[in-house]
């Protein structure tokens, strides 16, 4: 398919009783695998309704990877993460290799990475905020099965895909107050949710959507590294005023209680609030080549990962570690200490293109003021879940936040952006 081919179809916007049925297939089908994607119902070992809508799409949504920056490169060294981890789960000694987890795991992973190049088709052919409805509903529709028995159904379950729809439909507006508001709306109930760091992503990405409408008196752009600067800035800024706010109890006695004993045990509100990290970091002192696709943990790599964790205070005997992180799996509560665990450096490898990925493109979007508040949230929580989120639970929002954040590749610079972008600079201009 030629350049010209692919990057000359315009979003198709969505209105009621226009679709023709023929002319707009394309866009029925779209909807349709963005639902069957965010929905991601579990069928049988790993395989879900979204492992459906990205091997029937596979065809259509391969060729659309080379019109965005990083696609390629994270599709192709997924492919080599993936063999890496075969590999390596052959030179294991006398660990044990679960097939079926193997199987398991693979098709989450693989799901995840072929729903990032369908949600990049899908912005060929709808816009991206139409897009990413009609994925939050899907998704919506899949964590109300888990609210009744959820201990924090906000935190846990409806934040997410909720802000994903709201932060959509705000999208289109030419004004900022709308994903302010939500941004703010969203933050406000997460405090009084106990949901610290989500409180912490919707404060930032408000402060990064006003700040692209400050007055500019010499247009459009500016410096990538200025504006990586002052992202550094406002999360060290919002870190330190967050992290005295809870500790003096502005934000809740709950939350106050639980930032001192965290602060207390582990020096750190970061450290304490992520103790995985520290039996992680042992684990790769002690094997650090990984231990590949479907092996299962020993009675010696649980016991590294317990040393780490009492080592900055943490009760590891509270069946945590033994059941969650190690129980027949590695379950690290990271997504990049899962490719790490699973595929080895080649993971790590992985892990890192998809946090630069995240990175470059935001600052690009903010540098050009085209990130909406939707690219400002879920890409500052795309680099929390690889740092911090399960993979299991995480890699759809790291997923959404590469499909609605990646900019044009380099192929399509002299047409400046694809016409998704050309669009966002029209909105947000």
């Amino acid at each position: 398919m030629s350049q010209s081919t692919t990057t000359t179809r315009a979003p198709t916007s969505i209105a009621p009783g226009t679709l023709d049925a023929q002319r707009d297939l394309p866009v029925i089908v779209t909807v349709v695998a963005v639902s069957l994607l965010g929905l991601n119902q579990p069928l049988f070992a790993g395989l879900t309704t979204g492992t459906i809508a990205v091997a029937a799409l596979l065809p259509v949504w391969i060729t659309t990877l080379r019109q965005y920056r990083f696609a390629v490169a994270i599709s192709i060294l997924s492919i080599i993460a993936v063999i890496a981890g075969v590999v390596v789960s052959e030179f294991q000694g006398d660990r044990v290799s679960d097939r079926g987890l193997a199987i398991e795991f693979a098709l989450v992973f693989l799901t995840g990475i072929g729903g990032l190049g369908l949600l990049l088709w899908a912005r060929t052919i709808i816009p991206t905020h139409q897009a990413a409805v009609v994925f939050g509903v899907g998704y919506l529709l899949r964590v109300m099965q888990d609210v009744p028995a959820s201990a924090n159904p906000w935190k846990y379950q409806i934040s997410v895909p909720l802000a994903i729809i709201l932060l959509g439909l705000a999208a289109r507006s030419k004004s900022a107050v709308p994903a302010v508001l939500c941004l703010l709306g969203l933050g406000l109930v997460s405090v009084l949710a106990d949901s610290r760091s989500f409180f912490g992503f919707c404060l930032l990405a408000a402060v990064l959507v006003l700040w692209q409408r400050r007055p500019a008196s010499t247009g459009l752009g500016m410096n990538k590294l200025t504006v990586l600067g002052l992202i550094a800035v406002a999360l060290f800024a919002l870190y330190s005023i967050g992290t005295n706010l809870l500790v003096q109890g502005y934000l809740g006695q709950a939350n106050q209680q639980r930032t001192v004993q965290q602060i207390e045990d582990s020096g750190s509100l970061l450290i304490g609030g992520r103790p995985e990290w520290s039996g992680t970091l042992q684990l790769m002192k002690a094997n650090p080549m990984g231990f590949g696709l479907g092996t299962t943990p020993s009675a010696h790599d649980v016991m590294a990962a317990k040393a780490g964790m009492r080592g900055i205070g943490t009760d590891t005997e509270n069946g945590y570690v033994d059941n969650y992180m190690f129980g027949g799996h590695f379950k690290l509560h990271s997504i990049i200490a899962d490719l790490w665990a699973t595929f080895g450096i080649v993971g790590i490898a992985l892990g890192i293109l998809l946090a630069v990925a995240l990175v470059y493109c935001l600052i690009d979007r903010l540098s050009r003021r085209t990130a909406s508040g939707l690219v400002c949230l879920f890409a500052v929580l795309g680099l929390w879940n690889l740092a911090f989120g399960p993979i299991y639970k995480n890699l759809p929002d790291v997923m959404l936040a590469l499909a609605v954040t990646l900019t044009a590749s380099k192929a399509l610079l002299s047409e400046k952006a694809t016409t998704d972008e050309k669009e966002d600079v029209a909105t947000h201009a």
